[in-house]
């Protein structure tokens, strides 16, 4: 079957050729354009976060395993660590919660 190029048929292909190439424009700057942009704006955002981690880091001085150990000595010693304070509390919620089923 041999295809008859017409002038209408000319046109009609044209039109189509046209009508893709439109469409893949207007995929390109309504969906395509606005995602690399964000993409460009997270990249950005995740270079000035980085950069603010470096310098955060840099600035908290190095603290060594003996001193880590000092410090939490110091905290115990403010604060009880004890498990009887803990059984303790424990004990008086449990005589609470029996003192008001019996009343």
């Amino acid at each position: 079957m041999k295809i008859e190029w017409t002038r209408q048929t000319i046109l009609v292909a044209i039109a189509g050729l046209v009508f893709i190439a439109g469409f893949f424009f207007f995929l390109a700057m309504n969906v395509l354009a606005p995602a690399r942009a964000e993409r460009e704006q997270v990249l950005q955002t995740l270079d000035v976060e980085r950069q603010i981690l470096s310098e955060l880091q840099e600035r908290v001085p190095d603290i060594d395993q003996v001193d880590r150990f000092k410090s939490s000595v110091r905290l115990q010693q403010q604060l009880p660590v004890n498990a009887l304070m803990d059984q303790l509390l424990l004990a008086l919620s449990r005589a609470e919660g029996i003192s008001f089923t019996c009343v």
